[in-house]
């Protein structure tokens, strides 16, 4: 199961430190693919395998999902609760950092637009956003609430997104990495407002999938866009294990068992 980070190399570092976990990286999941009866392919990073493996190494290449819904179908059993009167909140699990995973240009969006006199919005960060980004922020927004609760345990997260009007996930700009969180805002049937950089983000088909999303970019989205999109928005449950079969553990189970 060759891990598409270890592929790319690192992220930090020098120049010459990223060139040779890169090499490396590749030359140790060459050679052990090369004993492998089965090598495992994430489906929404196939061309970066393709690329790295020559075609004669490719015999034994077996595509699947990120095998990750099973435990987060848990979420969907959880009782939703009504939208907030007057109120919106938007909610983001996770780490946010300034150099990588930045949402400012997306909480500048929800600043500047037009919105309903009677509306508060807030934007509810599960996790934590590094002191560069803090700073940043400091004095930038006066419509736009922004509450860190700091980090939960994953009973307080779920219900959390539960309690959420909207659900933010925020896209990378590697071509083929996808937040593992994106299938557990989905198994939630909520709308999700989704922050792209590249348009090769691997995000965008399964959202286009699911459907309840929002997809924005900091230098193409119209403000009125969103204000129309939220007001409208909807929930609903989808059965996500039949939209993204790939997706669930027993579909990667079965490949090795058959292997």
């Amino acid at each position: 199961y060759p891990l598409d980070v270890t592929l790319e190399g690192m992220n930090h570092g020098s120049a010459a430190e990223k060139k040779l976990s890169r090499i490396f990286g590749c030359r140790v999941m060459r050679a052990c693919a090369r004993y492998a009866d089965c090598v495992l392919v994430l489906e929404n990073a196939e061309r970066l395998y393709k690329r790295i493996f020559p075609e004669t190494e490719q015999k034994n290449f077996k595509k699947c999902g990120i095998p990750l819904l099973e435990a987060i179908n848990q979420t969907a059993r959880l009782p939703q609760t009504d939208v907030h009167t007057g109120e919106v909140h938007f909610v983001y699990g996770g780490n946010l950092l300034y150099s990588m995973r930045n949402p400012t240009a997306f909480l500048d969006l929800l600043e500047t637009s037009n919105w309903p006199a009677h509306m508060t919005l807030y934007f509810d960060l599960y996790g934590k956003a590094d002191a560069a980004l803090r700073a940043s922020w400091q004095g930038r927004y006066e419509k736009l609430h922004i509450v860190e609760h700091g980090w939960v345990s994953e009973m307080e997260l779920n219900q959390a997104l539960m309690d959420a009007d909207v659900l933010v996930n925020i896209g990378n700009r590697e071509p083929q990495l996808i937040p593992s969180k994106l299938f557990k805002y989905m198994s939630t049937g909520k709308p999700i407002a989704h922050m792209y950089i590249t348009r090769k983000d691997p995000c965008i088909p399964y959202l286009h999938r699911y459907g309840n999303s929002f997809l924005s970019n900091p230098n193409e989205t119209e403000e009125s866009m969103i204000v129309e999109w939220v007001l409208n928005r909807k929930t609903g449950a989808p059965d996500i294990t039949s939209m993204f079969p790939a997706c669930v553990p027993q579909y990667t189970a079965t490949i090795i068992r058959n292997t």
